[in-house]
C-alpha cells in the first residue's frame, strides 16, 4: 500500500462511528508520541516532563522507576516489594462468558443480583482467561508503521535529545 492509501484507510477509519475507538487512537494521532510529549513540555516547560521510553523500562526497570522517583524529588532508594508483570498478555477461554463479564449492562444487571458480586465476577473473568505469549508484529505491518511514524520519531529525536533511530531503521 502506498502512503495515499494508507493515509485514505485512516481517513475512513477516522470518520466511522462503528469503529472501536481503541482502532481509532492505533490510526490517528494516539501514536504520534512526539506530538504528546511537546504538548506537555510546551504547557508545563521542558524540565517539568520525564519521558519513559518502554525500550530502556523493559530492560532495567529498577533503573527506569528510579529515575522516575529522581525526576519528582522522591527518595530513589525507595523499592517496590517486586517488579513482576502484572497484566501479561491473555486469552479467553470461552467467548461467550467473555461477553458476558464484558458487557456493562450486562454487569449492571448481574451486580443487582444477591449471589453476584464483585470478588465472584472477578474470579470469573480470572478464570475464563489464560496466560499467553503476545504474537509477533508481521514484518509488513511493522514497515507500515515505520514509514507512518518516521517524521515523529525524528522530531522525538530531537525534542527529548535521545537517539531513537532503532525504531525507523529497517531490518
Amino acid at each position: 500500500e502506498s502512503p495515499d492509501e494508507l493515509i485514505s484507510l485512516s481517513d475512513k477509519i477516522m470518520s466511522d462511528p462503528t469503529i472501536n475507538s481503541r482502532i481509532k487512537f492505533l490510526t490517528g494521532d494516539g501514536v504520534k508520541y512526539y506530538q504528546q510529549v511537546k504538548r506537555y513540555s510546551d504547557v508545563f516547560g521542558e524540565q517539568q516532563v520525564h519521558v519513559v521510553i518502554f525500550d530502556d523500562f523493559s530492560a532495567d526497570t529498577p533503573n527506569a522507576y528510579k529515575q522516575v522517583l529522581e525526576f519528582l524529588q522522591i527518595d530513589p532508594s525507595y523499592q517496590p516489594g517486586s517488579f513482576e508483570i502484572v497484566n501479561s498478555a491473555k486469552k479467553v477461554r470461552n467467548p461467550f462468558i467473555h461477553r458476558f463479564t464484558s458487557n456493562q449492562t450486562l454487569i449492571k444487571l448481574g451486580m443487582k443480583l444477591p449471589i453476584v458480586t464483585l470478588p465472584i465476577y472477578r474470579a470469573i473473568k480470572v478464570l475464563n482467561s489464560q496466560k499467553t505469549e503476545r504474537p509477533p508484529i508481521s514484518r509488513e505491518l511493522i514497515a507500515k508503521l515505520r514509514d507512518m511514524l518516521y517524521d515523529d520519531i525524528v522530531q522525538l529525536n530531537q525534542l527529548i535529545d535521545r537517539d531513537l533511530t532503532h525504531w525507523i531503521t529497517h531490518d
